[in-house]
């Protein structure tokens, strides 16, 4: 007897949508019994999983990240939708899709919503698609490509050299042009804290100078950020 999967695919481009929708033809999911609904908005995404929960729960999500905002903009993003779903299908897979591809927003979206799978679109090919399919639901999470590379290189770092989640929030939003004396608006830290960690990381990163600049340019080359 097939596993039925009750799935829903939020995305605001109805191309990629079909792509998606395509993809579940390759490989062999003989086992599996797919039925797919589809949202192209916050709005109509939490109206099918408002209907869901009364009917037939879901046990797959794909959420892109970028969607129009929920008209009561209670949902801004994927982000919001994507945490909704966790709470209220607390045995479904949750999966993000993004063309989001820098570390600041890769960094985001696995400490936030820590998803099942998280797959940049630019990676995306069927073949890949259905082993990630069938990892999420079995053995998650599962990780495309370009976020395997970032998180070897995070790991290896933290291996070597001790830099925690909150360094690299402290480096990537510098690289970004946020003052010091304003990143505590972004990272729950004192500035003494902040101002702490800083000092220690240039040591790590053997930056004599104390400039932003030379800290950034030292993180890039160690592949930090």
């Amino acid at each position: 007897m097939k596993k039925l999967i009750n799935t829903l695919i939020v995305d605001d481009n109805p191309m990629i949508i079909e792509a998606y929708k395509s993809m579940f033809s390759y490989g062999d999911l003989e086992e599996y019994e797919i039925n797919i609904d589809i949202a192209s908005d916050c709005d109509s995404a939490i109206a099918k999983m408002k209907q869901a929960l009364k009917k037939q729960p879901y046990q797959l999500f794909y959420f892109d990240m970028n969607l129009p905002p929920s008209s009561d903009g209670k949902f801004k993003s994927g982000e919001d939708l994507a945490l909704y779903a966790k709470q209220n299908f607390p045995k479904a897979k949750v999966v993000i899709l993004t063309l989001n591809n820098d570390n600041l927003s890769l960094h985001n979206i696995l400490t936030k919503i820590n998803p099942d799978g998280l797959l940049i679109k630019n990676d995306s090919n069927p073949a890949d698609f259905i082993a990630g399919f069938k990892t999420i639901l079995r053995n998650p999470p599962f990780y495309s490509s370009t976020v395997l590379k970032y998180l070897n290189t995070i790991n290896i770092l933290k291996d070597k050299q001790q830099f925690d989640g909150n360094d690299i929030k402290i480096l990537m939003h510098l690289e970004n042009g946020v003052m010091t004396k304003n990143l505590t608006k972004y990272i729950n830290l004192s500035l003494s804290a902040i101002e702490k960690r800083k000092s220690n990381m240039r040591k790590l990163l053997g930056v004599k100078r104390g400039n932003d600049q030379e800290l950034i340019k030292a993180a890039k080359e160690k592949g930090l950020i």
